[in-house]
């Protein structure tokens, strides 16, 4: 951690939205979340606005293999799926609360695929064997998990 520190970036202050998908669009755009075109978390207020460049856009246009791994919660229909907004893979989902954790239906690029396990060893799994796959060039991991969530 010292060297992560030392060598890479270190923030002091840490802002979050009072709910997710802002704080979510903003860590993704790098902007404000109201500024994005995301107000909320339903009825189309979770989307970000699709001229928004993602951390992902700018993380494939440099080369990078980019995924997405857990919830998504920003827009489910192509193009405010995460494969239309800079992921090559996502593995998750992309609705808002999440009540079964274990071995549920979830999507794979598109395609329902039923999950293995506990959803949080599941998506960090994923990760991993995406991580080592794309080991030999520089690559982008988005991992938000859904436990914070629910149960409420």
């Amino acid at each position: 951690m010292d060297s992560l520190a030392r060598d890479g970036a270190k923030f002091n202050n840490f802002y979050v939205q009072p709910v997710c998908s802002p704080t979510r669009a903003e860590l993704l755009t790098g902007r404000y979340a109201f500024r994005s075109g995301v107000c909320s978390t339903s009825e189309g207020g979770e989307r970000f606005n699709l001229d928004e460049k993602t951390l992902a856009d700018v993380f494939r246009a440099a080369g990078y293999a980019t995924g997405a791994f857990g919830k998504w919660h920003s827009g489910m229909q192509y193009p405010y799926h995460p494969n239309g907004r800079g992921f090559d893979e996502f593995y998750g989902f992309c609705s808002s609360h999440w009540g079964n954790y274990y071995s549920p239906m979830l999507e794979h690029n598109g395609k329902i695929v039923k999950g293995k396990g506990f959803c949080v060893d599941d998506f960090t799994d994923k990760a991993i064997n995406f991580m080592d796959k794309n080991s030999k060039k520089p690559f982008l991991v988005y991992l938000p998990y859904n436990t914070p969530h629910s149960p409420m």
